[in-house]
């Protein structure tokens, strides 16, 4: 049971760095001070 959960968990952490990362420039690129200005 601990080596099942750790796969998912690591698997889990590991896709959620790149997927954090382009949710916060997405954030960033929605609210930010460049798409107010160009628009």
């Amino acid at each position: 049971m601990t080596s099942r959960e750790a796969i998912p968990h690591s698997s889990s952490k590991r896709d959620s760095m790149p997927l954090d990362a382009a949710r916060s420039a997405f954030e960033w690129l929605v609210a930010g001070s460049p798409v107010a200005a160009w628009r």
